[in-house]
């Protein structure tokens, strides 16, 4: 059974007072950036990847991260993102609602 996320778009103020307008993912009654790495077919899943967790960290909001079944993530990014709290979800069983 899929897993429902609601994505809305936001502009949020980080710690270092940048305003940043990003994708927010709530899932399980928490709120996550979300981290679409399902669309990226190519080599820069790991420069999104990297950017989007040093927004994670200037919103200190976990990431929830969306990969292909297809494509396997380094299992470091699999670590960082558990570390920071956050969860990977393959996306054959997430279903993004705005």
């Amino acid at each position: 059974m899929p897993y429902v996320v609601k994505v809305k778009r936001a502009r949020l103020e980080g710690i270092s007072g940048i305003l940043h307008e990003t994708e927010i993912a709530e899932y399980n009654g928490r709120e996550y950036v979300l981290v679409n790495l399902s669309e990226n077919l190519n080599n820069d899943i790991m420069f999104k990847y990297l950017a989007k967790l040093v927004l994670c960290i200037d919103l200190n909001m976990p990431p929830l991260v969306i990969v292909n079944p297809e494509t396997s993530i380094p299992k470091r990014l699999e670590y960082i993102t558990n570390k920071y709290g956050g969860i990977v979800l393959e996306a054959n069983s997430v279903i993004l609602k705005s």
